[in-house]
């Protein structure tokens, strides 16, 4: 199943958010600052890791 991240703009957002959640009995979980930044890098890394594959079948010529 995909997961969908939401950054609410205040707390009345979240309040909101966190009602609808909770009536529609999904699972959801708060993200702490440590966690978003490691998500973060992680994607980025992956990102890096996409870009130096696709530099390296171009030097080969694999393209």
């Amino acid at each position: 199943m995909k997961t969908i991240l939401i950054t609410p703009k205040n707390v009345a957002e979240l309040n909101l958010i966190m009602e609808i959640v909770e009536s529609m009995k999904l699972n959801s979980c708060t993200l702490s600052l440590d966690e978003k930044e490691d998500i973060l890098t992680a994607l980025m890394m992956r990102e890096a890791e996409k870009k130096e594959s696709m530099m390296i079948a171009e030097k080969l010529h694999i393209t």
